[in-house]
């Protein structure tokens, strides 16, 4: 219910109360007084809108929604796809350990939940701009994160994604600190790995089937190629496509002549990786060929999206950054499970990297509200800075956000964290400088990626 005396103060600004969804307004925070964080002030039509849209069709938790106090943060993931849903559900956790212990300063925070299988990452970065969030999570591929943040990098949002790995994002943002942060680690360090499993498989040549224009892909094909001649590989053809329909001929284009020893596949769209094992299904010249697939096609996705190309299931070998065996992760595991009917989220990629993402958000914004009534995305940065010093490392547990964001208020010095996903040791250029990957192969049985072995990088 309203309180009377705030509707009356806002009536004589100009309001019309008729509908509770177009009254006048001059700011978001107007809107949110009268009617919850789930509103925000259009400033293009001056009216009270609804945060909620097809684009953006959830506000988590719900009762956010009417919560005038409550801090609004930005998800952006394709929840179409169980893998990046997986994603979400985890970034949800974060939210919601920290609302078990009343928040920030006794401030609901909750999440609006973007969906980029209903529209471009691009047009949900929009939405979520015009309704006032100061932070987004996501988006997943390194191509979406580019275009949100090159679309909005003046608007003072801060970007953290899970997953995007592309090197050249970390020249994108000359800030200190910057606006755009991950969780994961840059390509560099997944090429180094690649090229490790490379050679201990025996290969002298690979061929590389990139995707044109593809962000991820272009600048993971171009380190393996920096990294293949010192190694003693050679480089075969490395035929590029620019769609689906267009795969088939470079899956053939790339073994044709002399055979390679195996066939490196880079695409951030999964669905491109399931066209390519399809091709090759057809291609008796794959019988026996080692095919390499990096982290954005080793997901469940694939399974899903593969048809024939199930046949060649037993050929891969993949690489992603892994989820440690450590204290922090297996109680981020049991929680999730807990939360989710007994899913388990390592079962798909980057979900632990998407907690940490969400947690250093909640915990730089809680720093930056010690200092300002008003949450901006360079006051979460600066908290997030905070987070990379030294000594003993703080658990990022929910048990643990209230001290750690007291800690970041008071302490002299910057202190150290550790996530799910394990160190998040930031150099000066904000980039992770180092990770653990997992080494997968296909269980066909499942079929399901399963371990083989881990490489520490560098």
């Amino acid at each position: 219910m309203r309180a009377p005396t705030l509707v009356a103060l806002l009536c004589l600004s100009g309001c019309s109360l008729g509908n509770p969804t177009r009254d006048d307004c001059q700011t978001s925070a107007q809107c949110r007084s009268v009617f919850g964080g789930g509103f925000y002030c259009d400033t293009e039509t001056g009216l009270c809108e609804s945060a909620i849209t097809p684009t953006c069709p959830e506000l988590f938790p719900a009762e956010a929604a009417n919560d005038p106090e409550a801090i609004v943060i930005g998800t952006i993931f394709d929840r179409t796809s169980p893998n990046q849903l997986a994603r979400e559900k985890a970034a949800r956790l974060a939210v919601s350990a920290l609302d078990e212990r009343s928040g920030i300063d006794g401030r609901l925070v909750a999440l609006l939940h973007c969906d980029t299988s209903v529209a471009p990452a691009t047009d949900a970065a929009d939405h979520l701009i015009r309704a006032g969030v100061p932070a987004i999570v996501g988006p997943s591929s390194s191509s979406n994160v580019e275009a949100v943040f090159a679309s909005h990098r003046d608007d003072g949002v801060l970007v953290i994604s899970p997953s995007a790995t592309a090197t050249q994002l970390g020249g994108i943002d000359p800030g200190t600190p910057g606006l755009l942060w991950r969780t994961a680690p840059p390509d560099n360090l997944q090429a180094d790995v690649i090229i490790q499993e490379l050679v201990d498989a025996g290969a002298t040549t690979v061929g590389i089937v990139t995707r044109q224009n593809d962000t991820y892909g272009q600048s993971l094909s171009v380190l393996v190629q920096m990294r293949a001649a010192p190694a003693g590989i050679t480089i075969g053809a490395t035929p590029q496509f620019a769609d689906v329909p267009a795969i088939a001929g470079a899956a053939s284009a790339v073994v044709e002549g002399t055979r390679p020893d195996g066939v490196l596949f880079i695409s951030s769209q999964v669905a491109d990786a399931a066209a390519f094992l399809d091709a090759a299904a057809g291609n008796a010249t794959y019988d026996g060929l080692p095919i390499f697939l990096p982290d954005a096609a080793a997901n469940e996705d694939l399974f899903t999206r593969t048809t024939s190309g199930s046949a060649r299931f037993g050929q891969v070998r993949a690489t992603r950054p892994s989820a440690p065996d450590t204290i922090i992760t297996n109680e981020f595991v049991s929680n999730y499970m807990a939360a989710n009917g007994g899913e388990n989220p390592l079962s798909f990629s980057f979900t632990a990297h998407a907690y940490d993402a969400t947690a250093l958000v909640l915990l730089g914004a809680g720093y930056a509200l010690g200092d300002s009534d008003e949450l901006t995305g360079q006051g979460i940065a600066e908290g997030i800075n905070r987070m990379s010093g030294t000594g003993t490392p703080r658990a990022l547990l929910g048990s643990n956000f209230l001290s750690i964001i007291e800690e970041l208020r008071s302490a002299p010095d910057p202190i150290d964290v550790v996530g799910a996903s394990g160190p998040l040791d930031y150099g000066p250029d904000e980039e992770l400088t180092s990770a653990i990957y997992d080494v997968l192969d296909i269980d066909t049985a499942g079929p399901s990626f399963r371990v083989v072995r881990t490489r520490a990088a560098p």
